[in-house]
């Protein structure tokens, strides 16, 4: 981490594939305002004193984790 001294900074994301990425964040911000199980998950995260940034991230991979799962579950289906 870049830490200097008293200076407790959030670290930045680096790495992965950017366009994935990108579009992550689109979905994100669209759930994080419209999604009626994201949206409460991403308003407690900023209640909870996260930056909206890091509650976003936070959310892009949760979609992930969602995105998985359906993917794994209509394999097992075929």
């Amino acid at each position: 981490p870049r830490q200097s001294g008293n200076v407790n900074a959030y670290r930045r994301t680096k790495g992965g594939r950017p366009e994935i990425k990108r579009a992550l964040f689109m979905a994100a911000m669209a759930a994080s305002n419209h999604h009626p199980t994201l949206r409460p998950f991403f308003l407690k995260l900023l209640a909870n004193g996260k930056k909206k940034l890091v509650a976003l991230t936070a959310l892009m991979r949760k979609l992930v984790i969602i995105a998985n799962a359906k993917l794994r579950q209509e394999h097992q289906l075929s």
